[in-house]
């Protein structure tokens, strides 16, 4: 995957310990933990910096990519593809500030990812996944080519409880 990724209006880099007051003040907000399913709500600085120490790992074992979203020069979310082993399918995951949500970012930021994915190790199919009451995600996702193929409950650290959850998968592009 590429260190760097450029879009029409965003820049994408690989997610670094000088970004965690960054990504601190966002996944402290409601509207960002209580949709993602592994951010548990009030989650520490120490638990953002644990976090970013293990993508290096993750990016030489190809299973994990986290990308910083760049606006000029100002961190809007975070993207992130990845997969428990080499021979599992990818899973995409994003989440933007609620500064930046319906104006195209994680759309725009997917399809670049996506096509890096794509570049780097050949068509792959892709998986996701979204709350059932977060439909805003269901829609980037769709706008990518996802179709569902299943629900189930999922935990959502930050509501730490479960919920209805959509499964969404991507065929391989070519």
């Amino acid at each position: 995957m590429d260190t760097n990724i450029k879009t029409d209006r965003l820049n994408l880099r690989f997610v670094t310990a000088a970004d965690v007051d960054a990504i601190q003040q966002y996944i402290v907000d409601p509207r960002i933990y209580e949709m993602v399913g592994r951010i548990p709500a009030n989650q520490p600085r120490k638990a953002t910096v644990d976090w970013i120490s293990t993508h290096k790992a993750g990016r030489d074992a190809k299973t994990d990519f986290v990308y910083a979203i760049i606006l000029k020069t100002e961190l809007i979310g975070l993207i992130g593809i990845h997969r428990a082993k080499p021979s599992d399918l990818f899973e995409i995951g994003f989440w933007m500030s609620p500064n930046a949500w319906g104006k195209g970012y994680a759309t725009e930021a997917s399809k670049a990812v996506l096509q890096s994915l794509k570049n780097s190790m050949g068509p792959q199919k892709t998986i996701s996944g979204y709350f059932k009451d977060n439909p805003a995600s269901g829609r980037v996702l769709e706008k990518l080519g996802y179709v569902q193929i299943d629900e189930n409950e999922m935990h959502c650290a930050g509501r730490n409880k479960t919920l209805p959850h959509i499964i969404v998968e991507r065929d391989a592009c070519s």
